[in-house]
């Protein structure tokens, strides 16, 4: 099967392999930002869209100014990310004007730290683990308030979800209070990671990079809105990830370092190919495709990380160690090449196609408060965007979301 052939420019444009997002011009923006046809914020030296995602910023008027061949980084090191207040674009929309002010210590707050549990954010680990990680995770936060922040942020976010609706509206309005709370709290943190500091550090990424998904998933709007959306999480994600790899070692050495070597076996295998054929006609659509060959080698391995994925739904044949049980539904969108994520934004049908059969495992852990109908929403829109010249490619996935 081939890819439906490329219109011309009066036709559906729906059906083309690369569209352009409608976006107000920003006529004085970076030249990465005119490059992937996004707004651009025009902040200097760096604007928010390459420091998040860890891209090169050079403006038209400055390129030509710098030394031949210098080109700076305009992102900070790992241990000095500094992360955008982005969390009111992530939630739902909060009627509270004092949105970015939390009360003093109350009631409310007991309770969300009573309803804390590491599950909440790994809903996979063991009991044992969870009731040890859970204990380190509070007894770290006493000396780190963004962490405490942040525990009690997700907690409300839990409840918002869990408990009766009359009560959601404010339990979500406390939980952007307090993470707008937290990300300050972080940034203005000292930049070093120690001993001291590595724990906490880990924690706080951990939770708020599953609390962005959380709130991205969550999003109901139209497919471009939602790309945009996702494309922030993943590069903050990707930078909260960084603060942790760079102080794994210390981290090793702390009493994080079993549970740390319980998450890692979900990805020990991922040099080895995927076992399961799930994902083969995504394969024969990379090959039948007009990608240029780097994005193709970018979509085989966002591909490759989505079987692994699909082989979790499957018993190995062989007994294998216990480690975390369907992880790539919250892991996924980190471990694909950064490179994938632009052509998603840049609404690739191809890629979109790949993130449809992503939109499946979530579906599959449709069960879980953190991803709910996350997945058949998704697959829907992607499936009315692309329209009917791409059905076929859709028509496998979908029967494991009529099933």
């Amino acid at each position: 099967m081939a890819p439906p052939r490329t219109k011309k420019p009066a036709e559906n444009s729906r059906a083309n392999g690369m569209l352009r997002r409608s976006h107000k011009k920003s006529r004085n923006g970076c030249s990465e930002c005119k490059q992937r046809h996004i707004k651009c914020d025009e902040k200097r030296p760096a604007c928010a869209n390459c420091t998040i995602t860890d891209r090169t910023c050079t403006y038209p008027d400055t390129a030509n100014s710098s030394p031949a061949g210098s080109r700076t980084s305009s992102t900070p090191p790992p241990s000095q990310l500094t992360i955008p207040n982005l969390v009111p674009s992530f939630a739902a929309t909060v009627s509270d004007a004092s949105a970015d002010h939390e009360p003093p210590v109350n009631a409310a707050h007991i309770e969300l730290a009573l309803n804390f549990s590491l599950a909440i954010a790994v809903p996979d680990i063991e009991p044992e683990m969870c009731s040890k990680a859970t204990k380190i995770a509070l007894d770290a936060a006493l000396d780190a308030p963004y962490l405490l922040h942040e525990i009690l942020s997700i907690s409300a976010r839990h409840l918002a979800v869990t408990q009766l609706p009359s009560s959601s509206a404010s339990h979500l309005a406390r939980a952007v209070r307090l993470q707008n709370m937290a990300i300050s709290q972080f940034n203005a943190a000292p930049p070093a990671v120690d001993s001291t500091t590595c724990v906490p550090k880990l924690l706080f990424s951990s939770l708020l990079g599953r609390h962005l998904l959380i709130d991205t998933l969550a999003a109901r709007t139209d497919l471009t809105a939602f790309m945009d959306r996702y494309a922030q999480y993943v590069g903050i994600h990707r930078g909260l990830r960084a603060v942790a790899s760079a102080s794994w070692p210390l981290l090793m050495r702390s009493e994080l370092a079993p549970f740390l070597s319980w998450g890692s076996s979900a990805s020990s295998s991922s040099a080895a190919p995927g076992r399961g054929t799930q994902c083969s006609q995504l394969r024969q659509l990379i090959a039948s495709s007009a990608l240029p060959p780097v994005a193709a080698d970018v979509c085989h391995r966002a591909v490759d990380q989505l079987q692994f994925g699909f082989d979790e739904l499957t018993p190995p044949p062989e007994p294998t160690p216990a480690g975390p049980r369907c992880q790539i539904p919250f892991m996924w969108s980190i471990v694909v090449p950064r490179e994938f994520t632009d052509l998603l934004v840049q609404m690739r049908a191809e890629a979109l196609v790949i993130f449809a059969y992503y939109a499946v495992l979530l579906h599959h852990r449709r069960e879980l408060w953190q991803v709910g109908d996350a997945g058949m929403y998704l697959f829907n829109l992607i499936s009315g965007f692309l329209g009917a010249d791409w059905a076929p490619w859709m028509a496998w996935p979908r029967t494991l979301l009529d099933a």
